[in-house]
């Protein structure tokens, strides 16, 4: 009998368990929000000052500056900066090359003068900014401007065949967002 009772409590059990889990209720409710953006952001940048740059009268072996240069990231995310030159003038830039030599620098406001506070490039052939981008910027938050000085130096052994040479360029400067890699193709010399 005592068989019967614990079989009868098994019983009795399982069925008191099986009505208690199916009239217990839980209660829930969801929610939504509207509206969420997915937007990518912009690699932009303009010249606001200082370019185009003129170099007149240049003397065989003196250095000139150039006016402040002035450029602002007008994107929405940081960028690195290159800067190249094409020629515009029918060869004349390519005449120059081997015998005039620059460098970049970059300047800031300090107690009423400008003070150089980075080379980004030191002095080399003008060659080399017509055939690489050279880095003048790097990760230059957006809205964010930044200066630079550019210096020219024709050679010392320059001839009499260069008075009154001249050469006209397109300064190009490219962006690039902040940590990507150096633009290779095409060189500033074939830029479209």
């Amino acid at each position: 009998m005592s068989k019967r009772i614990i079989l009868s409590l098994a019983m009795i059990a399982l069925t008191i368990a099986g009505v208690t889990s199916a009239t217990v209720a839980y209660f829930s409710k969801a929610t939504y929000v509207e509206g969420n953006t997915f937007a990518m952001g912009t690699v932009d940048v303009i010249s606001i000052g200082g370019l185009p740059y003129m170099f007149t009268n240049m003397i065989p072996g003196e250095q000139r500056v150039s006016d402040i240069i002035k450029v602002q990231n007008t994107g929405s995310i940081p960028i690195d900066l290159y800067v190249g030159q094409r020629d515009t003038s029918g060869g004349g830039g390519i005449n120059f090359i081997g015998n005039v030599g620059y460098a970049i620098v970059e300047v800031q406001w300090n107690e009423g003068i400008w003070e150089n506070v980075k080379t980004w490039v030191g002095w080399q052939d003008i060659e080399s900014l017509f055939s690489t981008w050279k880095k003048v910027g790097q990760n230059i938050p957006a809205n964010a401007k930044r200066y630079y000085r550019v210096y020219v130096k024709p050679s010392e052994t320059m001839g009499d065949g260069f008075q009154g040479g001249q050469a006209i360029t397109d300064v190009i400067l490219y962006a690039v967002q902040a940590g990507a890699p150096a633009p290779t193709t095409p060189i500033p010399a074939n830029w479209p």
